[in-house]
């Protein structure tokens, strides 16, 4: 599940902005928001550091569609080999 989170932590402002499906909040509207887009505007700078990314969910049909596309690939390429 995508989270939000906004705190203060050993003097930094630490957050976490979920990148979803319906839209999601950029740091600089987040700091708009705070009341601080005077930092960025100062020159402070923002540091990423961390990226979190989500498995797709996959339905049985999806997840059953890619193993055969697998398996086709991987008969595909031992029939390739037998040709040599």
């Amino acid at each position: 599940d995508p989270h939000f989170d906004v705190r203060v932590e050993a003097g930094y402002l630490v957050f976490s902005l979920p990148a979803i499906a319906q839209g999601s909040i950029r740091p600089l509207e987040l700091l708009t928001c705070l009341g601080l887009s005077k930092l960025l505007e100062d020159g402070t700078l923002l540091q990423r550091t961390a990226v979190l990314l989500d498995e797709p969910q996959l339905t049985s049909a999806t997840s059953n569609a890619s193993s055969r596309a697998v398996q086709n690939a991987a008969a595909e390429s031992a029939n390739q080999g037998e040709n040599f």
